[in-house]
């Protein structure tokens, strides 16, 4: 009977532990009430139990009859089963609390597109900490873009990619650092958040003196082709109107513009520089939704609001608002240029380089 309570506490102590909602998000992904259901779930898994996805109310004693049916074999006890179950949360609780375990473990987690599943950590649980921790950052290797790959990186076409290696910047700050990163708050859906804004919808209607320097910029100097613009509501002619009047506005300090004219401005721009791996940072998407559609300063200053008021945003992104990543950055903070896209993919490159050493 006192071994019987012994066993009794041991259990709730492991189940109140388990049950966190910091403990079961990261382990389990699951609700707080299933936590405990998926950590004899584990158990079983290692010992070579199948785990049925697509489990109904028809199959929710299959654990219960396959631990029956051990014990009934006489492979292992139930004695045995719950000497590895205390063995099994010992393991994970240490693992929780090494910061540098925690963050490669959450970033194989919680990385998009990432291949790794949380059942894989079953093959990790022999293994020493230095070991494991060089298991680890190999997996983190293999599914972050190499090197040379990086500046061909493009919205649209790469973006597990992009949000695995701008991930890696927050998760990994550097490799001295032992920051432990917060991946409780990176559970909200995350989207990519192009610094300069991507289509004609994400202009302002009014543009500043610095947002016209940073858009002639990024013009490229071509045969403006005034047939894309051409509908049965514009000839030729107004088009031409248009685009003439839209060429004297920005030559102005500011201006305002019509529709039509950010349509011109984007048809205008090397899109291709701002769909670069230079021009895109990770927010939650109701953070990047509160950015609306403002220039760089107006989003600087909303990103330190929202932070302010509670909002979690990673080290990367909030650095690179800041203008605090490199040196070769311009150091006005109102506007965001193309030397600034071109010096933030340079140190992402470089950063990445020491990632992946």
């Amino acid at each position: 009977m006192e071994y019987r309570a012994t066993m009794g506490r041991q259990w709730d102590e492991i189940s109140s532990w388990i049950r966190g909602k910091e403990i079961s998000s990261f382990y389990f992904s699951s609700a707080i009430e299933d936590a405990m259901h998926k950590l004899v779930e584990l158990l079983a898994i290692k010992n070579n139990f199948k785990q049925d996805n697509n489990a109904t109310d028809d199959n929710k004693y299959d654990l219960f009859n396959f631990f029956q049916s051990k014990i009934k074999k006489g492979e292992k006890s139930a004695k045995e089963f719950f000497i590895e179950l205390k063995l099994l949360f010992a393991v994970l609780k240490e693992w929780f609390f090494d910061d540098e375990i925690y963050n490669l473990l959450g970033f194989l987690f919680f990385a998009k597109g990432t291949p790794f599943s949380r059942i894989e950590i079953i093959k990790y649980f022999e293994l020493n900490r230095t070991d494991l921790k060089n298991e680890l950052n190999k997996k983190v290797k293999e599914i972050l873009p190499k090197n040379d790959t990086i500046s061909n990186l493009a919205y649209g076409d790469d973006d597990d990619e992009i949000h695995r290696l701008l991930l890696s910047l927050s998760v990994f700050p550097s490799n001295t650092d032992s920051t432990r990163f917060d991946f409780f708050k990176f559970q909200n859906n995350w989207s990519l958040e192009h610094i300069f804004p991507q289509n004609p919808d994400e202009l302002p209607d009014e543009l500043g003196e610095k947002d016209i320097d940073l858009i002639m910029s990024l013009v490229e100097n071509k045969k403006f082709e005034f047939t894309k613009f051409i509908t049965e509501e514009r000839t030729k002619k107004d088009v031409k109107t248009v685009y003439a009047g839209l060429k004297k506005k920005l030559k102005n300090s500011k201006c305002s513009l019509l529709p039509i004219e950010k349509e011109m401005i984007f048809y205008m721009i090397r899109t291709k520089e701002l769909n670069s791996i230079g021009n895109m940072a990770l927010l939650s998407s109701s953070d990047n939704s509160s950015n609306s559609n403002g220039m760089f300063d107006f989003k600087r200053q909303n990103i330190v609001k929202r932070v302010s008021e509670g909002s979690f945003v990673p080290k990367h992104t909030y650095d690179v608002f800041s203008k605090l990543l490199s040196k070769k950055m311009k150091p006005d903070l109102t506007v965001w240029t193309e030397e600034d896209i071109k010096a933030h993919s340079e140190w992402i490159i470089e950063k990445s380089s020491m990632i992946n050493d």
